[in-house]
């Protein structure tokens, strides 16, 4: 008995059995054709007779189950990370990422989804993939205040913690999850929580404390300065306490901008924005600052440039 394909008939196929060697035929079917379609697995026989006699064979034919599709892997990842899915069922595959392997990496939150195939079927299977991330809240109390300063600070987190660290500016110490720190002088400063979870995902949080002057803000505003290199009163700098924001322009005596100060700690080189040195002479200034405490500091004047 030979056939027209494998002796594997998937579901809705029919494969043709062809019996030779005689010149009659009889099959386990009724059939006494030598060529039978055959629909369903089984084994079927044949008795083929000629003028010499008779002799028997048969062949089995089988239908594997269909594919059933499966996705192995973890299907939860730290915020950064990543994971292997690892499909199963079938020798081909499709993922909805386009891929063609068993296996990807995903990187991404969200549905994953697989197409497999064994050549007599196809099967789908799917899986959620989260991303687990460690939210992290804090509170600073007080956020302000005048120095010297005293912050307590809470912190929890939106899944079990491990370990918690606190980064006040000389880097991250291990602590609990309530602290209190000292700020002595004024200043803006951060302060970085971090926490481990116990799934080992971590996340952290920066909170700002501001530590204003102990006394009103204040401004001054030099009238000369001579930017000639020797070291001494090379820069021009406002003196000021207690400023939280500063907005200075200068300018020449034909009323063009030569030069900027957007913030407290900044100063003046003698040079224009095209970085070339200013003729001695008498520039003009317009400043408008606002301090820590509230106050709003509007001052005009003149600046003299002497080398």
């Amino acid at each position: 008995i030979t056939s027209d394909g494998p002796l594997v008939l998937c579901t809705g196929q029919q494969l043709e059995l062809t019996a030779s060697g005689g010149t009659e035929y009889l099959w386990s079917t009724g059939d006494t054709a030598a060529v039978i379609t055959v629909a369903q697995p089984g084994t079927f026989s044949v008795i083929a007779t000629n003028a010499c006699g008779s002799d028997t064979a048969e062949v089995t034919v089988t239908q594997p189950p269909p594919p059933v599709a499966a996705i192995d892997g973890v299907l939860s990842f730290c915020a950064g990370g990543s994971t292997v899915l690892t499909a199963s069922g079938g020798n081909s595959f499709l993922w909805n990422t386009g891929d063609t392997t068993a296996s990807i990496t995903v990187t991404a939150a969200g549905i994953y989804n697989v197409t497999v195939s064994d050549g007599c079927g196809t099967a789908d299977a799917q899986v959620e993939v989260v991303i687990e991330e460690l939210q992290i809240t804090a509170i600073a109390d007080p956020p302000s205040g005048t120095a010297p300063l005293t912050v307590f600070f809470t912190a929890s987190a939106s899944a079990p913690v491990a370990g918690w660290s606190w980064d006040f500016g000389q880097g991250p110490q291990p602590g609990p999850d309530a602290q209190s720190y000292l700020f002595p002088a004024p200043g803006s400063y951060p302060v970085v929580v971090s926490a481990t979870g116990t799934n080992g995902c971590t996340g952290s949080l920066t909170l700002v404390v501001e530590v204003l002057p102990d006394g009103p803000s204040s401004v001054i505003v030099p009238n000369i300065f001579s930017p000639n290199g020797d070291g001494v009163n090379d820069l021009f700098t406002v003196i000021s306490t207690g400023l939280a924001e500063l907005d200075m322009a200068i300018f020449n005596r034909w009323g063009q901008q030569v030069a900027t100060l957007d913030r407290p700690d900044r100063a003046w080189t003698g040079r224009t924005f095209a970085a070339e040195m200013v003729p001695d002479g008498t520039y003009f200034y317009v400043l408008k600052a606002r301090g820590t405490d509230g106050r709003d500091h509007d001052l005009r004047g003149t600046i003299t440039v002497v080398r």
